[in-house]
C-alpha cells in the first residue's frame, strides 16, 4: 500500500509526498536488508561453533573423520578445548569441565562423569580463559594453549618480540644421579599420549633411540597436564618385559 502512495503522488505530481515516501521505503528496505546481514552473521558464528572434525575408533584404530559422518555406536575421544561434536554418552574417564552455556545459558563449566551426557556444540574447559584473554586483546586460536602456557616460567623471544620458529626440540636431559639420561626419556616419554599430537610430547619422542620400545606398554590411565602441580601422569602395564619395572611415570 505505501508503493501504490508513491505511485499516487507520483501520479498527481505531489513532489513532497512523493519524496517523503520513497524516502521511507528505501529506509525500510536498507534496514531489513541490515537485519537480515546481522542474522546471516549470527548463523555463521553458530555454525562455526560446532565441531567439524572428530576423533573416532574406526577399524580398530583412532582416526579424525568429519562430526557429520559420526553415527548412533561410534567412540569419540574428547580432549581440552574440544567442541563436542555430537550428542553423546561419556564412558570412560575420571570426570571433565564443560562449558555448555551456549546451550543451557549456565555461566559456568558444569562437571561431567562417566555415565553422563555431552551435548553437541559444548566445549571441554579452557573456554573461559579465552575469553577473559580476549580482553586484554590476547588471542587464542587453540584452547588447549592455554594449559600449555600456565606452565611456562621463562618466555623468551627475540628482538622484534615474536617467536621466530614454532617448533621444540629436546634439549640435554639432566637425570637425578643414579638414572640414566635414555630411562629419564623413556618415562617421559610414557607419560604423555599419541592421540594429542601435542609438540612437546612430539620433542620427548624425537629424543627416543628405539620409539618401538613403547609397544612393551599398554597405558592403563592417563591424567592430562595439571597447572597446579605442573605434571602429567600415567599409568602404565608393562606387557613386554625388557629390563624395566611397571611404574607410575610422571
Amino acid at each position: 500500500m505505501i508503493e501504490a502512495a508513491a505511485l499516487m503522488a507520483l501520479i498527481v505530481r505531489d513532489w513532497g509526498d512523493f519524496t517523503m515516501i520513497t524516502s521511507l521505503l528505501l529506509f525500510n528496505a536498507l534496514l531489513g536488508f541490515w537485519e537480515e546481514h546481522e542474522a546471516s552473521n549470527a548463523l555463521d558464528a553458530l555454525k562455526s561453533s560446532l565441531a567439524l572434525k572428530a576423533r573416532a575408533l574406526r577399524d580398530g584404530k583412532w582416526q579424525q573423520v568429519d562430526a557429520r559422518t559420526l553415527v548412533l555406536g561410534d567412540i569419540i575421544r574428547l580432549y581440552l578445548g574440544d567442541v563436542v561434536p555430537a550428542d553423546c554418552k561419556l564412558i570412560q574417564g575420571d570426570y571433565i569441565s564443560i562449558d555448555q552455556s551456549a546451550l543451557t545459558g549456565e555461566s559456568l563449566p558444569v562437571t561431567k562423569k562417566s555415565g553422563e551426557d555431552a551435548y553437541s556444540g559444548s566445549v571441554v574447559t579452557m573456554t573461559l580463559g579465552a575469553r577473559m584473554l580476549a580482553r586484554s586483546k590476547a588471542i587464542v586460536s587453540r584452547l588447549e594453549s592455554i594449559e600449555e602456557l600456565a606452565g611456562v616460567d621463562v618466555f623468551c623471544s627475540d628482538k622484534t618480540r615474536t617467536l621466530t620458529e614454532n617448533k621444540l626440540t629436546l634439549g640435554e636431559p639432566e637425570s637425578w644421579a643414579g638414572t640414566e639420561a635414555a630411562t629419564l626419556i623413556l618415562m617421559a616419554s610414557l607419560a604423555s599420549r599419541a592421540a594429542d599430537t601435542n609438540p612437546i610430547d612430539i620433542a620427548v619422542w624425537a629424543g627416543l633411540k628405539d620409539v618401538s620400545i613403547l609397544n612393551s606398554y599398554q597405558q592403563e590411565k592417563y591424567v592430562p597436564f595439571d597447572p597446579v602441580d605442573k605434571r602429567t601422569e600415567a599409568t602404565m602395564r608393562l606387557v613386554k618385559f625388557f629390563g624395566l619395572p611397571k611404574a607410575r611415570h610422571r
